[in-house]
């Protein structure tokens, strides 16, 4: 288990390829660092270079939806929100989404709806 492992996460490294086969794939990083798993999941932006590894340099087209997102610190002010734990309130082309972090000291806030441009 990596939760309290202080090598699990590696900064300062610069994607530059990815092999992939039926089983596994294998990124390598700008200064050599090479890493093999069941899946590498691309946190670097829609411009980025896992996105290009995997899908090609083409530009990223609109969905139509967006995002909106908060880390607020939890006072009394959320207390309903806090004792709730996650929730989520689904409607016509949105969705809210709440839940605590941080032992309840933050609320992490989402909200989803749809924008023509």
């Amino acid at each position: 288990m990596l939760a309290h492992d202080p090598d699990c996460v590696h900064l300062a490294h610069a994607f530059s390829s990815l092999i992939q086969s039926e089983s596994s794939v294998t990124a390598h990083f700008v200064r050599g660092m090479v890493v093999e798993g069941d899946a590498l999941i691309g946190c670097d932006g829609c411009r980025a270079a896992v996105r290009d590894a995997v899908y090609g340099s083409a530009p990223a087209s609109y969905t139509g939806q967006v995002a909106f997102r908060a880390l607020i610190p939890c006072g009394s002010e959320l207390e309903h929100f806090r004792t709730q734990g996650a929730s989520m309130y689904i409607g016509p082309n949105r969705m809210f989404l709440h839940y605590p972090l941080r032992k309840d000291t933050l609320m992490n806030v989402v909200a989803i709806s749809r924008q023509p441009g």
